[in-house]
């Protein structure tokens, strides 16, 4: 296996997009559920999200294993009084996981929002994703909220564990 970890480029619009519907198939612990993405809004995720990164708003990383995208991975930055914080999402495909991309895309995110210039980093997990919860915890993150049946999941309701990591 062959990993590589690089920034999100224009060229990775067909390939996230088959990313993103895997996991919408899937119906993981993921905020992306329901339809499946068309092409018109995959594309503007990814242009938008370009930007965002040229205006240093934004980290995108993708995790590619042997040239497909196993786990693509942000940092998104706070606005005004939260410019200072970035929040965090990352995603990694069934068949991949278990094998350290997640641990390798934590890794990374958190050297590049040093680099950055942030000062603290966020998360939302639902709270019975407990491989999650533990790579979070490994990295230094503490809960500090819950947020009870904030998420519905295969009918029923989840918590929302908040978590963060001063850098």
């Amino acid at each position: 296996m062959k990993l590589t970890i690089r920034p999100l480029e224009i060229g990775d619009t067909r390939a996230l997009l088959a990313f993103a519907n895997n996991l919408i198939e899937e119906d993981t612990y993921l905020m992306l559920s329901g339809k499946k993405m068309t092409y018109a809004a995959e594309k503007k995720y990814v242009t938008d999200s370009l930007t965002l990164v040229r205006k240093k708003e934004k980290i995108h990383l993708i995790a590619e294993v042997d040239g497909v995208i196993a786990g693509s991975a942000e940092i998104r930055r706070g606005e005004k009084r939260k410019h200072h914080i970035g929040e965090i999402g990352i995603s990694v495909l069934k068949k991949f996981r278990q094998e350290g991309i997640g641990r390798r895309l934590m890794s990374e995110l958190i050297g590049q929002g040093k680099l950055l210039g942030l000062r603290m980093l966020m998360l939302h997990c639902f709270e019975n994703n407990a491989a999650a919860l533990g790579l979070y915890k490994k990295f230094g993150f503490v809960a500090c909220g819950l947020l009870p049946e904030a998420l519905k999941y295969h009918g029923e309701y989840i918590g929302e564990v908040t978590m963060f990591k001063n850098l």
